[in-house]
Formats: structure tokens, C-alpha cells, sequence
């Protein structure tokens, strides 16, 4: 493994992807992402709020008054929100894309960003500096929509729904999800702010109109309750090759709408049980191509299609977020 560790504490970069044309870069900061010297912190619009432990009862409430009247208020305020909610489609058995097609830089890669934070808050800045569409994973349930989101659970899909118009883009005819599919919608507006398990107070009313801002979602299910060894490790190799599909799935459906910038996370990582270690690795053989270097022709099937790819990881196991570190800074 070749890291430079430059003078920003916890900020790595792999010189060994560098030197192959591209730029892996692993970063790490509770308080915002790192981009040079400058701190791009999605909450510095924002004035400071106290907060308080949200029971489970009371965001089974908030759940449902958002989608009973926070939700219908902004789709009907906003047509770009309309629009993003009839979008919403199931893309089934995506096949290989064609790099010709697809690629605008086939002897380019992504670069790639592992950070400790909330997916929209890393999405933010993402979506509101002009540099072209963002897509989401959302790490979803294939049995309903929201997953557990009107009982009030908080996990990745559910805090999504909590915060903008997906779940009414996620109609009940799309469950079960196919199990190599997915949900794609465009233009899904988020209308509040992040608070996870604590409430700011005010923080059940609608941002304004005017710090409403709008990113794609990619709504996928990841492999559920797989077998895991003591080493951490798929035992069933099958169920590790249906992982790598269900990535390739992400990607695919991204490419296909000309997305070049994605936030993802540890798919599946959470509740789902999947070894973030080999998670992560298939992540990067998947983006890479099949060793993981992307080096000459071996960049595979998404090489040139992807401007930036980060990887946000907030809370769960110990192990996840230095698994992604480790995965994308080694040679």
C-alpha cells in the first residue's frame, strides 16, 4: 500500500492510483468534506440548533404528517418536485452498457471519496455547485417502500424519506423489488435538513422554498442476511457474485442517465449483514475493473463514466468506514 499523508490531518491519498491518471483519494471529517484547504460544510447557511433524542414513536408521527401534508405541500409548490415523483420507474436485468455509448472519457477514472457523514449532507454541495447531476443510492428495503420509515425505524432509507420526496416517487407496484433491479428517480426535492436521531427544534417544518435543492435516487436493495464466516467473509460465493450484480446495477442505472457523480455508502453493511470488507473490495473491482487498478485495458466496464464517486458512511459497525479507507487506498 503506497499513502502520502499530507498535512491536513485525516485527509489520504493513494500516490500509486494517482500516478495511473486518476485520483482515489480517501477522506475523513465529522464536520464537512475537505477539498484542498477549503471546508465545504453543508450546515454553514444554517445557524446552530440545539437538539433533542427523537423517540421512534414520535418519527412514526413525523413520518407520516410528511407524507400526509409536508410532502403534498412541496409537490404541490414546486413542478421540477412534481415531475421527479412521476419519474420514479423500476429498471429490470440492466445489461452491460456500452462504454462507446456511455463514456466520455474512456481513458479517464472517477475520483473517489470515502467520508464519515450523512449521504445528503455529502450530496449538498455536490448538487449546488453547477457542476452537473448527482445521483444517491438509497440502501433500500425490497420488500416496501421506505422500508421501515412509517414505523418510525432510522436507518439510510428511511432518514432519505424523512427528508425529501422520495417515498412518494415509490409506488407499492414496484415491490417486491426485482433482485437484479432498482428504482430510479430524478429530480427528488429535499425540503429539510439532517438530524438523524435528534430533532432540531423546529426541524419538523419545511425548509423554504428557496433552500429546496433536488438530486436523483437510486433506490437498490442489497443482499439480505447473507452467510459471513469468522474472517468476515462471504461463506456462499454466490451470494458475493449476486453482490457484485446488484453493484453493477447501481452503476448501470446511473450511466444510463448520464449521471457522472454519484454518493453511495456501505451497501448493505448495516441490518442487511453483508462483510463491509468485501463490500468495499467489490465496490472498487466492480468500478475499476476486475484486479481493482483500473490500470490500461483492465478499467472495465464503467471506465470513462464517472467524474466523482463518494462514499458516505455515518454511524454502524466499526469496521465499515476503515474497510472503504483501506479498500480504495491501496495500490
Amino acid at each position: 500500500m503506497c499513502l502520502k499523508i499530507s498535512s491536513m490531518a485525516k485527509i489520504f491519498v493513494c500516490q500509486s492510483c494517482t500516478a495511473h491518471g486518476r485520483c482515489i483519494v480517501t477522506r475523513r471529517c465529522g464536520a464537512g468534506l475537505y477539498n484542498g484547504s477549503d471546508l465545504l460544510d453543508s450546515h454553514k447557511h444554517s445557524k446552530k440548533q440545539t437538539t433533542r433524542c427523537l423517540p421512534k414513536t414520535e418519527r412514526s408521527q413525523l413520518a407520516r404528517k410528511t407524507i400526509n401534508q409536508h410532502i403534498p405541500d412541496v409537490v404541490q409548490a414546486s413542478a421540477r418536485a412534481r415531475s421527479g415523483v412521476r419519474s420514479s420507474k423500476v429498471l429490470r436485468d440492466l445489461k452491460p452498457h456500452e462504454p462507446k455509448i456511455h463514456a466520455k472519457n474512456p481513458s479517464t477514472f472517477p475520483k473517489v471519496t470515502v467520508v464519515e457523514g450523512d449521504t445528503l449532507e455529502v450530496a449538498f454541495p455536490m448538487c449546488t455547485d453547477g457542476g452537473g447531476s448527482v445521483a444517491v443510492l438509497s440502501m433500500a428495503s425490497e420488500l416496501r417502500p421506505g422500508g421501515g420509515f412509517l414505523s418510525g425505524a432510522n436507518s439510510q432509507e428511511e432518514s432519505l424519506c424523512m427528508r425529501t420526496t422520495l417515498y412518494a416517487s415509490l409506488q407499492e407496484d414496484f415491490y417486491r423489488l426485482p433482485e437484479l433491479g432498482c428504482v430510479y428517480t430524478q429530480d427528488v426535492c429535499v425540503f429539510r435538513g439532517s438530524y438523524g436521531d435528534s430533532q432540531p427544534k423546529g426541524a419538523s417544518d419545511v425548509n423554504p422554498a428557496a433552500n429546496w435543492w433536488f438530486v436523483d435516487v437510486i433506490s437498490c436493495a442489497a443482499v439480505r442476511g447473507p452467510d459471513v464466516d469468522n474472517h468476515g467473509s462471504y461463506c456462499d460465493p454466490a451470494q458475493r457474485d449476486l453482490m457484485r450484480e446488484k453493484i453493477k446495477c447501481v452503476f448501470r442505472a446511473a450511466a444510463m442517465h448520464g449521471c457522472r457523480r454519484l454518493v453511495l455508502g456501505a451497501f448493505g453493511c448495516g441490518a442487511f449483514g453483508n462483510p463491509p470488507a468485501e463490500v468495499a473490495q467489490l465496490f472498487r473491482r466492480v468500478l475499476l475493473g476486475r484486479d481493482g487498478s483500473g490500470v490500461g485495458n483492465r478499467g472495465g466496464e464503467f471506465v470513462g463514466c464517472f467524474d466523482e464517486v463518494t462514499f458516505a458512511i455515518k454511524g454502524g459497525r466499526r469496521d465499515t468506514l476503515p474497510a472503504f479507507e483501506a479498500a480504495f487506498a491501496i495500490n
